[in-house]
């Protein structure tokens, strides 16, 4: 935001996030171990141009287990303003058949050595 201050513009950082998704499940059918999940990243702006420093827990694209992962950015300003984007994307199984079954690749992976 700015504003006039002694006849000079001046800017008082405004931090903002934009793009924070909601909570998501991601469906997949019948899989083993893990599978990647992809989101939009959620950004920031402080008003003024600066650069907006972001930590985040988890990258679009990384594989997650079946469950509920909590994603959270922390975006930071020039000020040391910090605001935080959190949501929790939960991996499930679809289920369309009875039939117990599995991957080849997966049955694989439990054979005892």
């Amino acid at each position: 935001m700015f504003i006039l201050k002694d006849d000079k513009q001046t800017c008082e950082p405004n931090l903002s996030i934009e793009d924070c998704s909601d909570d998501f499940v991601h469906q997949e059918p019948a899989f083993c171990g893990t599978v990647p999940v992809v989101w939009q990243e959620p950004s920031a702006t402080d008003g003024c141009g600066s650069v907006v420093q972001v930590q985040k827990t988890h990258e679009p694209g990384v594989n997650l287990t079946a469950g509920t992962t909590t994603i959270t950015y922390t975006f930071t300003d020039v000020l040391l303003n910090q605001m935080t984007c959190e949501f929790d994307v939960s991996v499930a199984t679809i289920r369309k058949y009875r039939i117990n079954f599995q991957h080849a690749e997966c049955a694989s992976n439990n054979k005892k050595q």
